[in-house]
């Protein structure tokens, strides 16, 4: 089944060609890999995932200050309005608790049998909202603490509300979860505003809230692909709190010209006059309030946000784009890298049968007592491990490059670098196996290097033109049209992506490649074996 003498010559007439092409093939990919190592892409990938890892970040920042600031607005305005008059409230009361007249009509309206809500409801029934909020936290304090010890545990008590409703209402809008840390900073910050001269809510709530977003966003952590991001690896203390605080001064400024401009307009309108004063304020503050969200929004948009969606897909794309995996594993194995080996596997597999019968020679050949089929055997293992050496060659040359670049940062690793070779060899294999079933099934090498050479080429320019539209390529210059092409060619059963991506999808595909290998082959000998020569 096999020929030795024939084997020999086989190498003697290509190994110029094989050599060529091998030693071409080679400093090609050490090249590339040398030259992608020594870019350091990777380091540039990463300052830009930076910039937009940052600045997603501070648009976080300036919209949770911003929110923070208008609950903190809304809470401190509400709160400040009852605390003087519970603060009175609780002084005009009796210490023990169990002559006070409202205790005594609550714990009588309990002793009943009726709920607490609905015995704080008779109880309040008659009462002004803030009185009713004075005796609700009055009724509150003497299930807690039973009898009044001092003035200042009363006053602690009433703040300590104050603090609780203001931090339940950051946490319901989703701004954050309050640590012990922040609730302190909050206790003493409240407990100063309360007891200062100037009440001026915005103004406190302008210092308050970067102080607290400075204390929550320090430790903020989130997970994006699989990796944590620390607040803290991009802004200290103070660059978090002077963001918080100019995106509250900016929140203010919109809002105050907003708040001018509908009263300007409300002025002109016949509801103006038929209003009260309080009637007025609070139809601006409902306006304004409708206003807010939609001000809170462009103030923090990022800069991704503020490009068109498809824009901000592709720059996000292009800066987490695999560079490695695209120039080696798509642009070198599935293209630059095939293009010799394909040449010579055209040359070489006319060379082996067709161009032998065309000149003649084949005859000579096969006058010796040796079979046919042990020449398209012996042709066959030739080509098949010429290939093999050559790949063998090409696998050590990219896997010392890649010591050799080891510090450069190539996400390639070591095992897929080994996939990518395999996968490389595979495919020419079948490429192989198809040129010499075409030299194998024509007498003439016009014939067979037309058929098996075309459409080896053919496989190889769709190859080029698909990838165009392929995944692999950015969204920003990708030609989802251009994708088709990779239907009508078997290299993209060569899927570099599921080899990088650490997938297994490309097991099959290996499969079928392979199978397509040895069933050209074995056809090609077959048909050779039993077809008349022009002998």
């Amino acid at each position: 089944m096999f020929s030795k003498p024939l084997f020999k010559q086989s190498c003697k007439a290509n190994f110029i060609t094989w050599l060529f092409v091998t030693v071409i093939t080679c400093i090609m990919i050490a090249m590339v890999i040398i030259i992608l190592g020594t870019l350091k892409v990777n380091s540039v990938q990463t300052s830009m995932m930076n910039i937009l890892i940052s600045d997603t970040l501070e648009s976080t920042i300036e919209e949770y200050s911003m929110k923070s600031y208008a609950i903190a607005d809304t809470t401190l305005k509400e709160s400040s309005k009852y605390y003087e008059e519970a603060k009175e409230f609780f002084e005009s009361q009796s210490a023990n608790m169990e002559e006070n007249e409202v205790i005594i009509e609550y714990n009588e309206l309990i002793a009943s049998g009726i709920t607490d809500s609905e015995a704080r409801n008779q109880i309040t029934s008659n009462k002004s909202e803030l009185e009713a909020l004075a005796i609700n936290l009055f009724i509150d304090y003497y299930l807690i603490h039973g009898d009044m010890e001092s003035s200042e545990e009363t006053i602690n008590f009433l703040i300590s509300s104050i603090v609780h409703k203001f931090s339940d209402d950051l946490i319901q809008s989703g701004v954050s979860e309050t640590t012990q840390t922040t609730l302190e900073l909050i206790v003493a910050s409240i407990d100063d505003y309360l007891n200062s001269t100037n009440k001026n809510v915005q103004d406190f709530a302008n210092q308050l809230i970067p102080n607290i977003m400075s204390e929550v966003f320090y430790s903020f952590s989130v997970v994006q692909n699989d990796k944590t991001i620390y607040v803290s690896d991009y802004f200290t203390k103070d660059a978090i709190y002077e963001t918080s605080y100019t995106s509250i001064v900016s929140y203010r400024a919109q809002m105050a010209i907003r708040e001018e401009k509908l009263w300007e307009e409300f002025q002109q309108t016949s509801e103006y006059e038929t209003m009260t004063e309080e009637e007025r304020q609070e139809y601006i503050d409902n306006q304004l309030s409708e206003y807010e969200e939609v001000t809170i929004i462009n103030l923090s948009e990022s800069l991704l946000g503020q490009l068109p969606e498809a824009i901000a897909n592709s720059l996000t794309e292009l800066v987490e784009m695999d560079v490695y995996g695209l120039v080696i594993g798509s642009l070198f194995y599935k293209i630059a890298g095939l293009l010799l080996p394909i040449i010579y596997v055209i040359m070489v597999s006319n060379n082996l049968l067709a161009s032998q019968v065309d000149n003649g020679s084949m005859a000579y050949v096969l006058s010796t007592p040796t079979k046919r089929s042990k020449v398209t055997f012996t042709q066959m293992s030739f080509l098949t491990l010429s290939l093999f050496a050559m790949f063998a060659l090409l696998t050590i040359t990219s896997v010392i490059s890649l010591f050799i670049v080891s510090g450069g940062g190539i996400s390639i690793s070591i095992p897929q670098m080994l996939l990518l070779n395999l996968g490389a060899f595979l495919t020419v294999f079948a490429l192989s196996g198809i040129c010499f079933l075409a030299s194998s099934w024509f007498n003439q090498s016009k014939y067979a290097l037309g058929i098996g050479g075309g459409i080896s080429m053919f496989f190889l320019v769709t190859t080029i033109l698909g990838l165009f539209g392929s995944s692999s390529i950015p969204q920003a210059i990708r030609i989802e049209s251009m994708n088709y092409f990779n239907y009508f060619t078997i290299i993209t059963l060569f899927d570099t992506t599921s080899i990088l991506a650490g997938t297994l999808d490309y097991l099959w595909k290996f499969g079928v490649l392979a199978l397509i290998g040895l069933i050209t082959y074995l056809i090609g000998m077959i048909k050779f074996n039993k077809k008349d020569l022009p002998l």
